[in-house]
């Protein structure tokens, strides 16, 4: 009987009986098998059964992988670096350099907002649309019924004020 690296599902479906797991390992029952014990149950009546018994493995394989996404592995969780690393020297925990991490994180973000708090409304908008998501001043001037220039220089005009709040910082 073939593995197919362990799933129940895909044993059952690519073998020609129907597999039920046991203590020992897996049992295939044929429609022989079935037909020799009972021979009032005809081939059609076996194919019911297996069709019966792959949509059961079936429904079960995908419930399982359901189950599995919204659980978080130890393994992963154990190789984050949100985690705490043992310091090799002294044996302690070092969790000073991912506080400093987020606490830099914060600050720049916390200056980001500060920069953009300088613009106009204008501005800030055309500043984030192009130079953020990335989208060409034609389509955003497109999109606003104005020139690309006009957008442009918005942009540039909105760089000049962030760069001067930065160098005040």
């Amino acid at each position: 009987m073939p593995n197919f690296k362990g799933s129940d599902y895909a044993v059952n479906k690519f073998t020609k009986g129907i597999v039920y797991p046991s203590v020992t390992g897996a049992i295939e029952i044929t429609s022989e098998d079935v037909i020799k014990d009972d021979p009032s149950i005809t081939d059609d009546d076996f194919a019911g059964l297996k069709a019966f018994s792959d949509k059961d493995y079936y429904d079960r394989y995908k419930a399982d992988r359901r189950q599995t996404r919204r659980t978080v592995s130890m393994y992963y969780i154990g190789n984050t670096q949100a985690l705490a690393e043992m310091s090799s020297d002294s044996g302690s925990f070092n969790v000073a350099s991912e506080y400093e991490a987020a606490e830099e994180r914060e600050r720049r973000l916390v200056l980001a907002n500060q920069a953009l708090a300088t613009l106009t409304e204008k501005q800030r908008k055309h500043f984030i649309l192009n130079r953020v998501e990335g989208i060409p001043s034609r389509k955003i001037a497109e999109q606003e019924n104005i020139t690309h220039k006009t957008v442009l220089k918005s942009v540039w005009a909105a760089e000049k004020k962030i760069k001067k709040f930065l160098d005040s910082v």
